[in-house]
């Protein structure tokens, strides 16, 4: 099961790797998989797993370059790489 636990939604800049940039729009969804560790005294008990991160990036910019880095709005930033031209995205980590 996936549970959403964050929503970001914002305006930001992209970096390629070779220090160009870009403004961009994004809204992102941070899922993380619940996995079941029921037992006879908690048959729904729950840990977390793995998270993972999904939403457009759009314009999409710098297509083939696959060490992109999202600035977010809040300064955080995220490395990633598109994977079509809709502004899908594929993480490489978490957002630092």
């Amino acid at each position: 099961m996936r549970k959403l636990i964050e929503k970001i939604e914002g305006s930001g800049t992209v970096t390629s790797s070779s220090g160009e940039h870009a403004a961009v729009h994004y809204v992102l969804h941070i899922y993380q998989d619940q996995i079941s560790v029921a037992n006879m005294q908690n048959p729904n008990a729950t840990m977390p797993g793995i998270k993972s991160i999904e939403g457009p990036v759009l314009p999409v910019c710098f297509f083939r370059d696959p060490d992109l880095t999202l600035e977010l709005q809040d300064g955080r930033k995220l490395k990633f790489s598109f994977t079509d031209m809709h502004g899908s995205i594929a993480t490489k980590g978490a957002i630092q």
